[in-house]
């Protein structure tokens, strides 16, 4: 079908030669942008992935976790933060705490009680939609060894014979 015409008519409209220009360039213009080699991409959030999502870790000790934004670029800035837990478990990110890929540390103090904590780790770059995850951390009671080690570390830092 043709374009009308001044002065003809399609279906009961009337087109100007201004109206029929505008037609066609619009037509012109929607055409151009369905090319098949076009394609138009939609944000998709990225998930944070942890490597171990649950860690189990003793009253004053030190667990890790791998954390990543699959699909980011290596040179992408990333700020990593953490939600959660209870009073005494710390975290920190390692080497890496500013890229798509890095180690989360958690420190658990010899008062947290035992149990299970949830904490939400988050990660943003910029032009990048990111979805957090979840990691459980299990507080368990900590090995007579491990005790006795803090009990002589604590009578050298007392003392001033500390590391």
């Amino acid at each position: 079908m043709s374009a009308p015409t001044s002065g003809s008519r399609s279906r009961g409209i009337r087109w100007s030669r201004r109206s029929a220009r505008m037609v066609a360039c619009l037509a012109l213009l929607a055409g151009a942008c369905q090319s098949p080699t076009e394609s138009v991409l939609i944000p998709v959030p990225v998930q944070v992935m942890l490597n171990p999502v649950a860690i189990t870790v003793p009253r004053g000790q030190v667990g890790t976790v791998s954390v990543s934004l699959p699909g980011v670029p290596a040179g992408t800035a990333v700020s990593w933060t953490v939600s959660g837990g209870s009073a005494g478990i710390t975290t920190g990110f390692g080497e890496g705490a500013s890229t798509p890929a890095s180690t989360l540390t958690v420190v658990v103090g010899v008062t947290v009680p035992r149990g299970s904590y949830q904490l939400t780790v988050s990660g943003s770059a910029v032009g990048v939609t990111t979805q957090p995850a979840q990691l459980l951390v299990t507080v368990s009671e900590t090995s007579g060894a491990a005790r006795a080690e803090w009990r002589t570390n604590a009578k050298d830092l007392r003392s001033g014979r500390g590391h």
